[in-house]
């Protein structure tokens, strides 16, 4: 079970009202107000979410409004790890003219100043014992908040600069930490301190991989035991070549189960890993494209649930691939999906293909239906940079020059 909520931070970290703030003076909702009331000294994240009596994803969303209003203090990874509260900041460049708000003005601040000082986990508000999954969701998390295209034609002074640093030290935290080997490399080189629960959970997680490695030993001794090293190599060399066959014919998954078997002969192999590793791309990759095929049928018959359900498992399967995505994205809107649902997803599908032009388009409609047409515009530029043959895109752009000035 994870331990992080996106967008807010860590379950166990506090959550409270902001010094200072009359909540008697604010217009909440019934259900912020209700949120607001249930918030007690003492408080985590986990047990607000526990004790509120409101379902946990309107809680969190509710919560990530009232954190943005700068109604409450959540969890120190949403202002970007703690100690912001008693940072001492650079006066003069706070009271820098600009279009900022105050707060992004501190996060800015501190993050610039702490980045120095901070390990990788910590840019992203996370602990060294974070997930793959935890660690792409709140890169992506703080790029939605933090991403230039945010603050497009703002006046930012001194802190358009500021900006460009503080993302690029998430983004070489980010490239670091979700590449298996070089977080390992960083890991080993970097002194973390550990909590008592973390450390206990280290110290399981390396029995199982010590257990899991006998069992590999004591499985390869087996085979070598029942079989002379000619007789595995003969093996090993027969799965490989019926793997090669079945990916000749495209069907990579057979191939990627023949690759695993002849991997238990010759285990270590490592130009047969690196097929291995590459027919299981494409096996995921091709069962996406099944699922699309199978999508767009259904669709064709009238059959609009199955459908959407059907895409939603191509997403699942690839969900590297952008092509899938934005198919996805597509369907939701033509099904008139309210634009603020899809936006992530759009948006998402630019940061896996920077050059798709289609992508660039669809991400500047989603803008454009929530009004946010400064941003749109920059999209639609950036698809037409890409492709000056952008039909869809420069008309876009026409019509939105007649609004905005």
């Amino acid at each position: 079970m994870s331990e992080t909520i996106e967008g807010l931070g860590r379950k166990k970290d506090p959550v409270k009202l902001k010094p200072g703030v009359d909540i008697t003076t604010l217009k909440l909702s019934p259900e912020e107000g209700f949120l607001v009331s249930r918030i007690s000294p003492g408080d985590t994240l986990e047990s607000l979410l526990a004790v509120c009596g409101i379902p946990e994803p309107k809680a969190v969303v509710l919560l990530r409004g009232l954190i943005e209003r700068g109604v409450v203090v959540g969890p120190s990874e949403v202002a970007g790890a703690g100690g912001m509260e008693a940072h001492d900041f650079d006066r003069a460049a706070l009271a820098e003219a600009t279009d900022l708000p105050e707060e992004i003005k501190k996060e800015l601040l501190y993050r610039e100043d702490m980045a120095g000082k901070w390990h990788h986990y910590e840019v992203l508000g996370l602990r060294p014992t974070a997930t793959k999954d935890e660690i792409q969701k709140a890169y992506f998390a703080l790029v939605r908040r933090l991403h230039p295209d945010r603050f497009y034609g703002k006046e930012m002074g001194s802190f358009a600069e500021r900006l460009d640093r503080v993302v690029q030290r998430i983004r070489d935290a980010y490239e670091t930490l979700s590449n298996a080997q070089r977080r390992a490399e960083y890991d080993r080189k970097t002194e973390f301190p550990l909590t008592f629960e973390e450390l206990e959970a280290l110290e399981e997680a390396q029995e199982k991989k010590l257990r899991d490695e006998r069992r590999k030993v004591e499985r390869r001794e087996r085979l070598r035991k029942r079989a002379p090293l000619g007789e595995r190599k003969r093996k090993a060399t027969q799965f490989a070549n019926e793997a090669r066959k079945a990916a000749s014919k495209e069907d990579w998954r057979q191939a990627a189960n023949l690759y695993r078997l002849a991997l238990t002969y010759d285990p270590g192999n490592e130009a047969m890993e690196a097929l291995l590793e590459e027919a299981d791309a494409l096996s995921a990759s091709t069962r996406a494209e099944d699922l699309l095929d199978r999508a767009r049928s259904a669709e064709a018959l009238g059959n609009l649930q199955e459908a959407e359900e059907l895409l939603r498992e191509a997403v699942k399967a690839d969900p590297a691939g952008s092509n899938t995505l934005l198919t996805l994205v597509r369907f939701l809107l033509a099904r008139g999906a309210k634009p603020d649902t899809v936006l992530g997803m759009a948006q998402k599908v630019t940061y896996l293909d920077r050059h798709s032009v289609e992508g660039w388009t669809l991400y500047g409609r989603v803008l454009v239906q929530l009004g946010e047409k400064s941003k749109a515009k920059k999209a639609f530029e950036q698809a037409v940079d890409l492709d000056e043959t952008a039909d869809e895109a420069k008309e876009a752009l026409k019509k939105l020059r007649w609004t905005l000035f």
